[in-house]
């Protein structure tokens, strides 16, 4: 049996060399795959895939299970377990069905909300429309899986399943592309790679987990109390979606193929980022619901991990803000062509608001520990709200960058309001966290951007150019966050952990 710690660390590196491994193979099959089915086939594909996003959320219940289990395992409560696990599982299938009406119904109307799009185009997007639908309602029943292993601490299969599903799905998706089979294909793959790992999601937690669903309880406080989570949990999974989910569809309508083509391509970009940044979001529920429970001092616990894990995502997300702030420009250039240009622009407007938001996942992680669920969703309406009131302009006058400039203006009220949560009713000081975290870290990041844009004016070009650039400022970054960014411990810990290897 492996320990918590070595769960977490363990994970921890199978999370980043599965983020590392879907960034790398990635970069390299998604122009790919732009040249082979064409800028016209890889929009509606995006376009297909982020409608289809629109509806399936789990509506806060894999949240729901998380926080849930997390709290009845600190409490040692496994009955309580079983049964909050069983009410989930009937109310996914219910939403389940639910789903299946809506994308039945919103499927006669495809020709009307897309107008934009060519006879040939609409035909195509509805041959894609319904494989990807099709799955996505009888996948959806299995998202509680995730939220029971993170719960349970199982970090190390949780992100094997995970790297899993990268690996067969670039393998499926090589193979499709190098016979020519075509956009189709390339959904039927991710499908395939999608089925295999549930499969063995199912089988290790029935294996590996005391978990054993109660198909059979009922408790009418429970469920009211369940759904009231899940409903405001919900309000703010489906806007967060919907920010990026609703562009291509917006492009749809107010532009056409190739800025939705853009929009997705900058839309993948930021996921890489964003998967990189939040390689071990989720590791901490546990040990926050521990803290809770135990009730003294827990907002000093919470702030000491809060600045410890934030210190080290900030970090991270420099370097990689900072270095595509650089290079991003050219690197899009080089892959995918000039015309792609704007994806750079929309990255880092979709990116930006993320140098505060990113370190501070811990206490976003608390809101849910703490139920602070109501507030959060209001706060993520009222910035959607916000992206709605500028999106379908902005969108119309500049396009995917437009779109992105909504986004961002959206996602950067949302932070400052979130931090105001953080302090007024978490009793969180999140001031103390700035001055540790941002403040402390400000001279040797500025250091690090001006030293970057120097290398990055350096005449040298192709993908040569591009790579000695890259390694040149990685290479000034270890030395700068060596000795103007770590503190005393943090380098002790380093020191550490190397002579342990």
């Amino acid at each position: 049996m492996i320990s918590r710690d070595k769960q977490v660390k363990l994970g921890a590196v199978l999370s980043y060399f599965g983020v590392f491994f879907g960034i790398v193979t990635g970069l390299i099959y998604n122009p790919w795959m732009i040249r082979t089915i064409g800028d016209a086939d890889y929009g509606l594909y995006t376009l297909a895939m982020s409608l289809i996003n629109i509806f399936v959320v789990d509506f806060g219940l894999s949240m729901a299970a998380q926080r849930f289990v997390s709290k009845y395992r600190a409490e040692n409560n496994q009955a309580a377990v079983d049964n909050i696990v069983g009410l989930l599982y009937k109310l996914y299938i219910i939403i389940t069905i639910a789903l299946f009406v809506v994308f039945t119904v919103l499927f006669f109307f495809v020709d009307a909300i897309y107008a934009k799009l060519t006879a040939e185009e609409l035909e195509k997007f509805r041959v894609l429309y319904i494989m990807v639908a099709i799955y996505s309602v009888t996948s959806f029943p299995f998202i509680i899986l995730n939220g029971i292993l993170s719960s349970y601490e199982k970090f190390v299969p949780l992100k094997t399943f995970d790297l899993i599903y990268k690996v067969l799905s670039v393998l499926l998706t090589a193979m499709a592309l190098l016979v020519g089979l075509g956009v189709y294909v390339l959904v039927v793959v991710n499908i395939i790679g999608s089925v295999t790992v549930t499969v063995l999601r199912i089988f290790y937690v029935k294996k590996y987990t005391p978990v054993r669903a109660n198909w059979s309880y009922r408790d009418s406080e429970k469920i009211k109390e369940l759904f009231g989570f899940s409903i405001w949990a919900s309000v703010s999974i489906v806007t967060a979606r919907l920010l990026l989910a609703l562009g291509p569809s917006i492009l749809g309508v107010v532009a056409g193929s190739f800025e939705i083509a853009v929009f997705g391509y900058a839309v993948s970009m930021e996921g890489y980022i964003y998967a990189f940044v939040n390689a071990i979001n989720g590791f901490f529920m546990p040990q926050l619901s521990r803290i809770n429970a135990n009730g003294e001092r827990a907002e000093e616990h919470v702030l000491d991990l809060l600045i410890t894990v934030g210190r080290f995502i900030l970090i991270l997300f420099a370097l990689i803000f900072v270095g595509f702030a650089m290079l991003g420009e050219e690197f899009i250039t080089l892959l995918v062509g000039a015309d792609y240009v704007g994806a750079y622009y929309c990255v880092l407007l979709i990116c930006g608001y993320g140098l505060i938001a990113y370190p501070q996942q811990i206490a976003n992680t608390y809101v849910v520990v703490k139920n602070r669920v109501k507030e959060r969703a209001l706060i993520s309406l009222a910035s959607f709200v916000l992206y709605i009131a500028l999106v379908f302009v902005l969108g119309k006058m500049f396009g995917a960058i437009g779109v992105s400039i909504s986004i961002f203006s959206s996602l950067a009220i949302q932070t400052l309001l979130m931090n105001i949560l953080y302090r007024v009713k978490l009793k969180i000081k999140i001031g103390k966290f700035f001055k540790a975290c941002h403040f402390k870290m400000l001279p040797g990041l500025l250091v690090f951007a001006v030293m970057s844009f120097f290398i990055s004016i350096i005449p040298i070009f192709g993908w040569l150019g591009f790579l000695v650039k890259m390694l040149l400022i990685v290479g000034v970054y270890i030395p700068i966050v060596w000795v103007l960014i770590l503190n005393k411990f943090e380098k002790e810990k380093v020191i550490k952990s190397l002579l342990r290897k």
